[in-house]
C-alpha cells in the first residue's frame, strides 16, 4: 500500500487543542494517552503520547473455474485473500479488464462471484481486496479463455405430412445452445430437402414454407452456420417426409390465326399447371384434337403445336395432358375456332410512283377476291413500316427510308366468311436518292 498521512485533530477533557500530528505509512490506529497534574482545572497542559500502528500486508490469488468456458457458461470467480497471521475481512472487487463485474464480501478469508456474461475471447481478470482497519490492500490477476459454445439443430415438425406436389410445407425447427453454454444463438438456420428449393429460417425464429416440385419420399435437413458466439450444427437426422402426386390443370390459350381458312397452319398454345399452385410439370404427352382435324401432339415443357382444319366452318378444339410420376392427367375445357368457307387471294396491283424516292409516300394498292366488305389487309415492306387497309378500302401510304431495290408484301387477316390469304411472292419496287440541291453563300 503505498504512503499515506493521517492527521489527528484531538480536544483534551480540560479543553486544550492537541495540534494535528502526522504519521508514517500505513499507520493504523493511534494510541494518546493524556496527563494533567492534579488540582488543575483550567490551565495545565496535558500530556500526550501517540503511537502508530502499520496494516498488515495482505495477498490475493485470483482463480476462475472453468477455464477455458463456453459462452454464458457459469464461472466462478474465487478471490483468497491471506496474510501472514489471522483473517482479513472486508470487500473484493471483481473486474473483467477495466469492467467491473461486482463486488463480495470476504468470508474466511475468500470472496467467490459467478458470472455468465464474459465474451468469447481471452480475458484479463481481476480481483482487488480494498483492505480493513487491520490488513492493508491487495489484488490478484488471471486470465480467462471462453470459446464459442455448441449447438443443436431441432428440426421440431413439417405440416401437412404427407404434401402435395407443389403444396406449401410449414417447416418447424430451432437451434438451441448445448449445456453448459447458453444464450439464443443469431443468424440463419438453413432447411434443405430434396426436391425443394427449402428455406430459411432468420433466427431466432422457428418457421419456413417450402415447396416440393417433385413426388416420393422427401426427407428435410436442416443446417446452421453458427455466428460469433455459437458453433454451427446439422441436424442428427433428416426428418422424413412424404410428397404426393397432385392434380393438374389444361387449358387452352390461344389459337392462331382464328379465324384461319381451311388447310392453313394453326398454332394451338397449350397451358398445363399443377391445381392450387404456380408450378407446371415438366414432363408428359399433351394431345390436342378437335372437329374436322387430325390434331397434334407435344412433350412437356413445351406448351404449342401446329394442326390444320379440312372444313369450314364453326370448330371446336380440346387438349387433354397425360400426366407424370408427378402430375395426374387432366382436360382442358372445349375452345371454339372458326375456319372460313371461302378461300380469297391477295395481291399487290399498283405502287405509285414507282420508282419513288426516300421519304416519298407511296400509294399500294391491294386487291382481295373474292372482295370482302370487312376485314383488314396488313402491307409490310423492307425499309419501310408499312400500313392497314380497312376492307372495303383498297390502298394506303408507305414511306421508304433507303434506296435501292425494295419489296411489297400484303396479306388478309380473313373474316368468319373469308379465309385470310398473302400475297404469293413480294412485289419488287424501286427507291431512287432524289435531288440534292446545294446552297452556296454569295457577296
Amino acid at each position: 500500500m503505498s504512503a499515506f498521512v493521517r492527521a489527528v485533530s484531538l480536544w483534551a477533557a480540560t479543553g486544550f487543542a492537541i495540534g494535528m500530528a502526522a504519521f508514517p505509512t500505513d499507520t493504523l490506529a493511534v494510541d494518546l494517552r493524556a496527563s494533567r497534574s492534579p488540582g488543575d482545572n483550567t490551565h495545565d497542559r496535558g500530556v500526550f503520547r501517540a503511537q502508530a500502528t502499520s496494516l498488515a500486508p495482505t495477498t490475493t490469488v485470483l482463480a476462475s473455474s472453468p477455464d477455458p468456458s463456453v459462452y454464458r457458461q457459469n464461472v466462478t470467480l474465487t478471490a483468497s485473500v491471506g496474510a501472514a497471521s489471522g483473517t482479513p475481512t472486508g470487500m473484493v472487487t471483481f473486474f473483467d479488464g477495466a469492467t467491473p463485474l461486482g463486488s463480495v464480501a470476504l468470508a474466511g478469508g475468500v470472496a467467490a462471484k459467478v458470472v455468465d456474461t464474459l465474451s468469447v475471447s481471452m480475458h484479463n481478470l481481476s480481483a482487488v481486496y480494498s483492505g480493513d482497519a487491520t490488513y492493508g490492500t491487495s489484488n490478484g490477476v488471471d486470465t480467462h479463455t471462453v470459446n464459442k459454445a455448441s449447438t443443436t439443430v431441432i428440426l421440431l415438425d413439417d405440416f401437412p405430412d404427407p404434401s402435395l406436389v407443389g403444396e406449401s410445407v410449414l417447416v418447424a425447427a430451432s437451434v438451441t445452445a448445448n449445456a453448459p453454454g447458453g444464450g439464443t444463438p443469431s443468424g440463419v438456420l438453413q432447411i434443405t430437402a430434396q426436391g425443394s428449393a427449402g428455406c430459411t429460417i432468420p433466427l431466432p425464429g422457428t418457421q419456413c414454407s417450402l415447396f416440393y416440385t417433385a413426388s416420393g419420399s422427401r426427407p428435410i435437413s436442416g443446417a446452421y452456420a453458427g455466428d460469433a458466439n455459437y458453433n454451427g450444427s446439422s441436424s442428427a437426422m433428416a426428418r422424413p417426409h412424404d410428397v404426393w402426386r397432385t392434380a393438374s390443370s389444361t387449358s387452352i390459350t390461344s389459337d392462331n390465326p382464328d379465324p384461319s381458312g381451311i388447310g392453313q397452319t394453326v398454332t394451338v398454345v397449350v397451358s398445363v399447371v399443377g391445381a392450387g399452385s404456380n408450378f407446371a410439370p415438366a414432363s408428359g404427352q399433351v394431345s390436342v384434337t378437335g372437329t374436322n382435324t387430325t390434331g397434334c401432339t407435344f412433350d412437356r415443357p413445351n406448351t404449342s403445336c401446329n394442326l390444320t382444319f379440312s372444313a369450314g366452318g364453326p370448330q371446336t378444339i380440346s387438349a387433354a395432358y397425360a400426366g407424370n410420376f408427378d402430375y395426374f392427367g387432366s382436360i382442358s375445357l372445349t375452345a371454339t375456332h372458326q375456319v372460313a368457307d371461302i378461300a380469297t387471294t391477295t395481291t399487290i396491283g399498283t405502287h405509285d410512283p414507282n420508282p419513288s424516292v426516300v421519304g416519298q409516300a407511296v400509294a399500294v394498292n391491294v386487291t382481295v377476291a373474292p372482295a370482302p366488305d370487312s376485314g383488314t389487309v396488313t402491307v409490310t415492306g423492307t425499309n419501310t413500316a408499312g400500313c392497314t387497309i380497312t376492307l372495303p378500302a383498297t390502298s394506303c401510304n408507305v414511306v421508304f427510308t433507303a434506296a435501292g431495290a425494295q419489296t411489297i408484301s400484303a396479306s388478309f387477316g380473313g373474316t368468319a366468311t373469308f379465309a385470310p390469304s398473302a400475297t404469293a411472292a413480294p412485289t419488287g419496287h424501286t427507291v431512287e436518292l432524289g435531288d440534292t440541291v446545294f446552297m452556296s453563300g454569295f457577296e
